[in-house]
């Protein structure tokens, strides 16, 4: 698998990205009252925009349906500080690259919940830019298949299975992105 520059492999991830593609109106990145004034209600739920910097990821807005999959909103929060410390590093990198370059990229994670069910989602990670230009990311994953496991404590990723980066227009980081890595 080339790594270099993915697609997004649903449909939902495709129609999310086209919105977003939208928005820009022939600039490199929409804005972020563009999306939330033409917000897609229907992935608006499964949304979390965070603002980015070299060691946070704080969250400022994190979709109720994706609230009720990991049963908590983290708005507000440095989900940077939530990750495992090993994960940890690597999401701020991955994600200060995406916001720096710009450019986006595509995710395939395992994710467990409370019950013991395992999610498949694949998901997409774009930069949109704030009125005084700082820019942020929205990120778009959504549940494509479960399977059951056992009860667990709380819910957790488990593993990220693939990512790639999507060029927009500015190219891509010459950062290698793993192919997987257990959280």
């Amino acid at each position: 698998m080339d790594l270099a520059v993915g697609r997004p492999e649903t449909d939902s991830v495709a129609v999310f990205e086209k919105h977003w593609r939208s928005l820009a109106r022939g600039n490199l990145i929409p804005l972020l009252g563009d999306f939330f004034d033409n917000a897609d209600p229907q992935s608006l739920p499964w949304t979390i925009i965070t603002d980015v910097a070299p060691d946070t990821l704080m969250v400022r807005f994190f979709g109720t349906a994706m609230a009720a999959l990991i049963g908590r909103d983290t708005t507000g929060q440095d989900y940077a500080q939530l990750l495992a410390p090993k994960a940890r590093a690597a999401r701020l990198a991955r994600e200060w690259a995406a916001a720096n370059q710009p450019c986006g990229f595509h995710s395939h994670v395992l994710l467990s919940d409370k019950s013991g069910l395992i999610y498949e989602m694949n998901g997409i990670g774009l930069p949109l830019r704030r009125s005084n230009g700082a820019l942020c990311l929205v990120k778009y994953a959504m549940p494509e298949r479960t399977q059951n496991v056992s009860n667990l404590e709380s819910s957790r990723v488990i593993a990220l299975e693939r990512m790639s980066w999507i060029d927009i227009g500015a190219g891509v980081p010459a950062m290698k992105l793993t192919e997987r890595e257990s959280m």
